[in-house]
């Protein structure tokens, strides 16, 4: 089970500046607000027991390392979603630089016709 359906299927909530969210409002959010709130999450997750190999973890640490694996995993996606589609708008911008250069070197050639060739060019 990954940790989406986890998240979902113990009705997990985590606190924001908005209040409490569900795990798909979390993708509502700014990377910024996400950043801070995972940065909370770890924190407290570091202070919320002593580590050790001879005891388990507790329930309570379980769910706040699942509210921190949410928030980092929601915020790793929208910033890899940004940069592709800023990668996506620069190749769109670069490839319609040069759809521009070859149509003016298109209409540069097409002036040097006679009247007579760009007459026959008509269809």
């Amino acid at each position: 089970m990954n940790i989406h359906e986890r998240g979902n299927r113990l009705k997990i909530r985590i606190q924001a500046p908005q209040g409490m969210l569900s795990v798909e409002q979390l993708y509502d959010l700014k990377t910024t607000e996400l950043d801070t709130m995972a940065v909370a999450l770890e924190k407290e997750y570091k202070t919320s027991g002593g580590k050790s190999f001879l005891t388990p973890t507790s329930s309570k640490d379980k769910i706040i390392k699942l509210k921190f694996d949410l928030v980092l995993d929601v915020l790793t996606t929208l910033v890899e979603e940004e940069n592709t589609a800023a990668t996506a708008l620069a190749d769109k911008e670069h490839n319609q630089k040069i759809y521009g250069l070859m149509a003016k070197q298109e209409d540069k050639a097409l002036s040097k016709l006679s009247k007579k060739e760009l007459l026959n060019q008509l269809r």
